[in-house]
């Protein structure tokens, strides 16, 4: 089963394609992803239904950070909020690519 990262912008109001490409570029992300993106109203339903909290504040945006390990038929098998450990997040992916 093949691994990709989703992403969904926190900050629809500064995030540009260049600094997208900047931030993947400098935590050297390999695997297949894909950054969603939109207006705030746009992203409002997929924040709320992740349960991502965004705050636009001046001169920063305060949010939550949750990575979830969703399967391959849409399904989410894990979740984990801020700090997370990289190792645990691999070992679960593989077990849900596994169970595939």
């Amino acid at each position: 089963m093949p691994v990709s990262l989703l992403v969904v912008t926190v900050d629809p109001w500064g995030d540009t394609r260049k600094s997208i490409r900047t931030f993947v570029r400098e935590a050297r992300w390999t695997l297949p992803w894909h950054w969603l993106g939109g207006s705030p109203s746009e992203l409002r339903p997929v924040w709320r239904a992740y349960e991502i909290g965004v705050k636009r504040v001046p001169g920063d945006i305060v949010h939550s950070v949750v990575l979830y390990v969703i399967d391959s038929r849409g399904y989410e098998r894990t979740a984990y909020l801020f700090p997370f450990r990289p190792h645990d997040v691999a070992l679960d992916i593989g077990r849900v690519a596994a169970a595939a």
